[in-house]
C-alpha cells in the first residue's frame, strides 16, 4: 500500500466555529479549506511542528507566497486562498 497525501485523509485539523471538529483532511482539501481550519494538530507537539513545516515547504516550493511584510497582511486580511499550492 502507498502512502498518497493528495488522496488520503491523513492531515489531523481543528476546524473553526462554534462547533470545533477535529478532522482528518487530504493534502488538497487542506489548502482548499484554510479558511475553514483553526489549526493542523498532529498526536505530539513535534507532530504539529513537522506538518506545519511541511505544509509551508510546499507553500514556498509552490512560489506561492507573500514577498514582503505589506503583502502578507494582504494576504491575510483579504483571505487570499491557498488552493493555488500544486498539489498533484
Amino acid at each position: 500500500m502507498r502512502w498518497e497525501p493528495r488522496d488520503q485523509a491523513c492531515i489531523p485539523a481543528l476546524t473553526v466555529g462554534s462547533d470545533l471538529q477535529r478532522v482528518k483532511l487530504n493534502l488538497v482539501d487542506v489548502f482548499r479549506r484554510a479558511d475553514e481550519l483553526a489549526a493542523v494538530c498532529g498526536d505530539t507537539p513535534g507532530e504539529t511542528a513537522a506538518l506545519i513545516d511541511w505544509l509551508i515547504g510546499l507553500i514556498y516550493a509552490a512560489d506561492q507566497h507573500p514577498e514582503t511584510s505589506d503583502e502578507w497582511l494582504s494576504w491575510v486580511t483579504g483571505r487570499t486562498p491557498l488552493d493555488k499550492v500544486p498539489t498533484g
